[in-house]
């Protein structure tokens, strides 16, 4: 059961760590991450009066203390005493197991981002395949939507956005990372999980959807949604690990998605249809507050480990093409980029319902290297050039080899909870070096070929000059 403040308990967290590092990350074995990260979920969500999620950690992104000194300042007494303040608001930011960069290498790191980016007039060589055109599926994008593809596209193959999906009900890995990076992540990621209708029926709510407002809006980051979708029915709630809590998993419920798409008459489809609905009300909320969502569900499909994906690729495909148009022309949702995370070719929908590909990785512990057999994989899916994110991970890539290997992944979205904290026996929670090295987290967060938080765009200004 959850403890008093909302977290994970002690013990849990050093139970989860310990079999999560005995699984395997590739193939079936993938399981294994989510069954940890589910059957935690569900512990949690099972007690009816538990509070939504904390508020997306902490505070806004500082702002610098000071402007630096102006030039031709006459007298050499207040240039000195103004190098001082300086050196004094440095210091103030503090060291965090090793000092963080200073100022000038900040502005350095931007302004090499801004001679890749091409309306700065820097002509960059880019493989043909990495120019994708910034044309989304739907057919009436909206302005917000066609302003981040077209973000997208301007970055891929020269800068990977860095990514954090948040925790279930606490969101301590955004101030863990930037208090030993001195950054944020450019993308958070969230989760419908706790909107699905056979988990709201049982006194589970959920707050992922104020939290993704506030992250575009208050934070100017950006956002994706997965969605662990509980089965509409048919779950088979038998405790160790089979709890209508983890009703995602095939292994949980006798829901029958293949049934269910043959006969759009029966019960099962109606489900279907509802719980579609159910998650088009959260994502109207997020059109109505002009937040533009990288869209992906049905992740993992060719798993088999969760339902949608437990009868092949037939059924499948048919329910990710229901849902598109469904939420598309149904609901008149505009603000989607739809990104397809099926995981091999024959589960691919077709080029008109995907904008964006995914590929979820979890590597061995320590494992830096840049997964160019998975890119070229993801690369064969389709004959068109599309965008390939690394939509969920456990390690952190090395984008130095990811540039050796022509491996420019969009953006890569580390999965929470161990993956990234670890609990000390005190009660507070410490970054973990057990999948990703502090040394190597940094020198992703901090390195000219990746974006964070802090380097995005004005995303207004963005909209009002590339129309």
């Amino acid at each position: 059961m959850p403890n008093g403040s909302g977290g994970w308990p002690v013990e849990q967290l050093r139970k989860a760590n310990e079999e999560e590092a005995k699984k395997g990350h590739e193939g079936g074995e993938q399981e294994g991450r989510e069954q940890v990260s589910g059957e935690l979920k569900s512990v949690e969500q099972e007690s009816r009066g538990q509070e939504g999620r904390e508020q997306v950690s902490g505070e806004h992104v500082s702002v610098e203390h000071e402007s630096k000194e102006q030039e031709g300042r006459e007298q050499e007494s207040r240039e000195q005493e103004s190098g001082e303040q300086e050196s004094g608001e440095h210091e103030s930011r503090g060291q965090v197991n090793g000092e963080l960069e200073s100022r000038e290498q900040v502005s350095n790191k931007q302004a090499n981002k801004e001679l890749q980016e091409p309306e700065h007039g820097e002509k960059v060589a880019k493989d043909p395949k990495f120019q994708v055109e910034p044309v989304l599926v739907h057919p009436a994008a909206s302005p917000e939507a066609r302003g981040l593809m077209r973000y997208l596209c301007s970055i891929y193959g020269r800068s990977m956005l860095t990514g954090q999906q948040i925790g279930v009900l606490s969101t301590p890995e955004l101030d863990l990372i930037h208090e030993v990076t001195g950054r944020y992540p450019a993308v958070a990621g969230f989760d419908f999980m706790n909107y699905s209708p056979s988990r709201v029926e049982r006194g589970v709510t959920c707050r992922d959807t104020d939290l993704a407002i506030d992250w575009w809006k208050n934070r100017c980051g950006i956002v994706t949604f997965c969605w662990h979708w509980n089965a509409p029915k048919d779950l088979i709630d038998l405790p160790p690990d089979r709890t209508w809590g983890s009703g995602f998993y095939t292994k949980a419920t006798t829901f029958d998605v293949k049934k269910a798409m043959a006969d759009t008459g029966s019960e099962e489809y109606r489900l279907i249809l509802r719980d579609i609905d159910a998650i088009a009300v959260e994502l109207k909320r997020l059109a109505d507050a002009r937040v533009p969502v990288l869209w992906r569900p049905l992740h993992e499909a060719s798993g088999g480990w969760f339902w949608w994906g437990a009868k092949g690729p037939e059924p499948c495909i048919a329910l990710w093409k229901l849902m598109y148009h469904r939420l598309t022309y149904e609901h008149g949702l505009n603000h989607l980029i739809w990104v397809w995370n099926g995981q091999h070719a024959d589960w691919y929908p077709g080029d008109e319902f995907v904008d964006i590909m995914g590929e979820d990785i979890y590597a061995p512990v320590r494992d830096y290297s840049s997964q160019q057999e998975r890119f070229r994989t993801a690369e064969s899916y389709t004959r068109t050039s599309k965008i390939i994110a690394l939509s969920e991970n456990g390690v952190v890539p090395d984008p130095d080899r990811m540039a050796e290997d022509g491996t420019p992944w969009a953006w890569n979205c580390t999965w929470y909870g161990t993956f990234v904290y670890r609990e000390e026996e005190d009660g507070r929670l410490a970054y973990s070096e057990e999948y990703t090295e502090l040394e190597q987290l940094r020198k992703t967060y901090r390195h000219p070929r990746t974006i964070t938080l802090e380097e995005l765009p004005d995303w207004e200004e963005w909209m009002k000059k590339r129309e």
